[in-house]
């Protein structure tokens, strides 16, 4: 085996010496990053015309968004309840563990945030909308006035989105290639599936 395929097989396998998040967490974790994804991936397609028109993208959008509001609050309360965490690195600073705590506090404030926002900017459209296979009628008076404001929000708090993800990635992958710990191998589902 090559010396990247060790690498990847030792990445996947090797054990959490902390220990790691319990399953629920692992899995709402990694379906979040999938969702990130679709709606960072939509939103592009929507302003750039790929493919599928605006519409069809818009719905996928609106859909994922739905999806990680519901999914995040779930994640709140599992957070909150019923999880289960890692204990700190023991040399990690206690700026340190504060610094995560607090990125963590804003990523969910966001991916409750952002879905809102888009949810209100549409309503204020004034006009029927979908979102999985259920139709929305029209809530409130339109008011494109407003609904465009929402629409400058909403794409300022997914700039900031985007960078706190950007960053929340980075950092894991600086503790798994640089500084060699096990925070990143803690995350992973196969390893919290043999805890």
């Amino acid at each position: 085996m090559s010396s990247i395929g060790t690498e990847i097989s030792s990445f996947a396998t090797a054990p959490s010496a902390r220990g790691t998040f319990d399953p629920v967490t692992v899995l709402m974790h990694w379906t979040t990053v999938g969702l990130v994804i679709v709606l960072f991936t939509t939103a592009f397609a929507i302003h750039s015309g790929v493919i599928l028109s605006a519409g069809e993208w818009l719905f996928v959008h609106r859909s994922s968004g739905a999806a990680l509001w519901v999914l995040t609050a779930l994640r709140v309360v599992w957070r909150v309840a019923f999880a289960r965490f890692p204990e700190f690195p023991a040399d990690m600073s206690a700026f340190g563990k504060s610094i995560v705590v607090a990125s963590e506090r804003l990523l969910y404030a966001l991916m409750l945030a952002q879905p809102l926002s888009g949810l209100l900017m549409t309503m204020l459209r004034g006009k029927p909308f979908a979102l999985f296979w259920w139709g929305i009628p029209a809530l409130l008076p339109k008011d494109l006035e407003m609904s465009l404001r929402l629409h400058d929000i909403h794409e300022i708090g997914a700039y900031i989105l985007l960078s706190v993800v950007f960053v929340h990635a980075v950092r894991g992958l600086f503790h798994h290639y640089v500084l060699d710990d096990d925070l990143l191998r803690a995350t992973l589902p196969r390893q919290a599936a043999r805890e």
